[in-house]
């Protein structure tokens, strides 16, 4: 990479070709570029859209896929001025150190495990990070998963929640993630979270998850309900099951959303003393685009905080 170049030093000279150009510029760092395109008429028409699509590749920050820009590209032409701004991607992607269209958002999350709590407690850990937060209380992290049943296939870490009130909280900005404003009102891409769970062998548990959308500066715990902005789903196990795949999906939600909630409690069931909760392992959370997707009308959902 390389940073903080003086642009008036650099000279335009036309017997250097303009791939050469790029190959130059593909390794500055964003800063430079942008005072580079004020320099010369030529070296902002190589400094494109275009040019940002191939930097967020070469810095391996996954593109939309293919199938979502061709469906925005033909609404747009249709309806509105608007296209995948790659600069604006790259720019969240470097700075807050995310992939909103990768795999799994989660493994972003800046979580030192090492420091989770490693005993039952009802004390909070807690990491605030530029783009999101992330809280757990009556938990605590297991390697390797205590007291359930072990197969070959089962994870090598967890995290176990304590049976009366073991809860975590994960809040994803996704505009600071990366994510346009356009891209959620008028795409508005499904929430996916995925999760291996299993209760101990001894204990059967009970798992709730919730997924809801806020507004900016909204937060979950103010509203009443989760109205048209969020499901919630649950699942009970028998004691020593084996581990299973848990999926929670939310399909749809108003305009105007940018921040996910992510709330998930596990529960002991049948017991006085309410110890022993689910274990949670292998978190995946990623927005999700079908192959049939549907362009939203901003009122097409009504938002039943504002309606």
């Amino acid at each position: 990479m390389i940073d903080e170049l003086e642009p008036k030093r650099i000279k335009f000279d036309e017997s250097i070709s303009l791939d050469v150009w790029k190959e130059i510029f593909i390794r500055c760092d964003e800063k430079s570029l942008i005072r580079l395109k004020m320099v010369y008429r030529q070296f902002n028409s190589i400094i494109d859209n275009k040019f940002w699509s191939k930097k967020c590749e070469r810095e391996r920050i996954t593109l939309p896929p293919e199938h979502l820009v061709k469906f925005a590209r033909k609404k747009v032409c249709q309806i509105l001025a608007m296209n995948f701004d790659y600069q604006h991607l790259y720019h969240y992607a470097t700075k807050n150190s995310t992939d909103p269209y990768g795999e799994n958002l989660f493994a972003h999350l800046k979580i030192k495990e090492e420091d989770m709590l490693d005993d039952w407690s009802d004390e909070k850990y807690e990491i605030d990070g530029s783009w999101y937060n992330y809280e757990i209380w009556g938990c605590k992290y297991e390697t390797p998963p205590e007291g359930c049943r072990a197969t070959e296939s089962s994870p090598s870490k967890c995290l176990a929640f304590y049976g009366k009130s073991g809860a975590r909280t994960i809040t994803i900005n996704l505009k600071e993630a990366g994510v346009e404003d356009w891209v959620m009102d008028y795409i508005r891409p499904q929430i996916f979270l995925e999760e291996k769970i299993a209760p101990r062998s001894d204990y059967p548990a009970g798992y709730s998850s919730m997924i809801m959308m806020c507004r900016e500066n909204e937060f979950w715990y103010d509203l009443d309900d989760l109205g048209t902005r969020g499901t919630e789903i649950q699942q009970q196990m028998e004691q020593n099951a084996p581990w299973m795949d848990f999926v929670h999906r939310l399909e749809k939600y108003p305009a105007i959303m940018r921040t996910l909630t992510i709330r998930t409690e596990g529960m002991e069931r049948n017991s006085r003393e309410h110890y022993y909760g689910i274990k949670a392992a292998n978190t995946v959370i990623h927005l999700d685009f079908p192959e049939e997707l549907h362009w939203y009308k901003p009122d097409e959902i009504e938002d039943s905080f504002h309606p």
